[in-house]
């Protein structure tokens, strides 16, 4: 008579492959399922976003429009360019201590006004036309700030006021022959070649003017909101708008790049004399 032996461990079973297969089936379809709800969501959220910052970009192009008004009153057109030139100072490192305007009596609505923009400036910071001891860069500030209200309106308003720049245009063109003069490696040229470098130099500068107006049109609106609000903009107003302006400007202090003066495309040999 045999003995039975009690098992202590319970017997599995192996499970059919089928059930295996079915249940890692569900939980794939599981994780799938999650997947594209997290992915779903994650899409609804961006597009969401993306929403925000098309509303966000329209009210800024809004503002914006503001300043873009071919059919602009004298008043806006004066505090544009009053704009352009604070702006510009700023980027050279002048602290602008005040920006007023003020209509003439007796003016028409298109008429430009009076406009002021006061600048902390050194005592001697005037220019003096080929003076040797001014050195080229002090022009090249100067020219550039003749030329910023004439671009600043044409850039901004669309057109610009008729016979309001000689004077600017005038100086602009006496500063760029001061720097050519201070400069040691332009040779004797002929008085047309010397008109021509001029208007090369003068050019040179307006196209880095206008490409600060056009990277600072933000502030530039602000300015002319607030000329339009009220006919002075106080010191603490243009600080408050222009205060990054300036930290760029001390950020680079000592690392701006050395002033480089037009070269002629033609290849022209010295002739051991310079211009005086």
């Amino acid at each position: 008579m045999g003995r039975y032996i009690i098992h202590r461990r319970r017997k599995i079973k192996p499970k059919k492959a089928g059930a295996v297969s079915s249940v890692t089936a569900a939980v794939d379809a599981r994780e799938r399922e999650l997947a594209i709800s997290l992915e779903r969501k994650q899409l609804e959220l961006e597009r969401a976003r993306e929403e925000r910052q098309a509303r966000a970009s329209a009210r800024r192009l809004e503002r914006r429009s503001l300043v873009f008004d071919k059919g602009a009153s004298g008043r806006r057109r004066t505090a544009v360019r009053a704009a352009g030139v604070s702006l510009i100072s700023a980027t050279v490192g002048l602290h602008i201590l005040g920006i007023s305007i003020q209509r003439s009596p007796g003016s028409a609505a298109s008429d430009l006004w009076r406009a002021d923009v006061t600048c902390d400036v050194e005592k001697d910071f005037t220019y003096y036309l080929n003076d040797p001891t001014m050195p080229a860069g002090i022009d090249a500030i100067h020219l550039m700030r003749a030329v910023a209200p004439r671009l600043a309106e044409e850039l901004f308003v669309g057109s610009v006021s008729k016979g309001v720049d000689q004077n600017n245009i005038r100086a602009a063109f006496e500063l760029a022959e001061s720097i050519v003069n201070k400069s040691r490696n332009v040779p004797l040229l002929t008085d047309d070649e010397k008109l021509d470098f001029n208007l090369a130099v003068v050019k040179e500068f307006e196209d880095i003017v206008a490409l600060r107006l056009l990277l600072l049109r933000s502030e530039l609106g602000l300015i002319v909101e607030a000329l339009m609000r009220k006919t002075i903009v106080s010191r603490s107003g243009c600080e408050a708008i222009l205060a990054p302006i300036y930290e760029r400007f001390d950020s680079l202090r000592g690392n701006e790049p050395k002033l480089q003066l037009f070269r002629p495309s033609r290849d022209v040999k010295p002739s051991g004399a310079h211009g005086q």
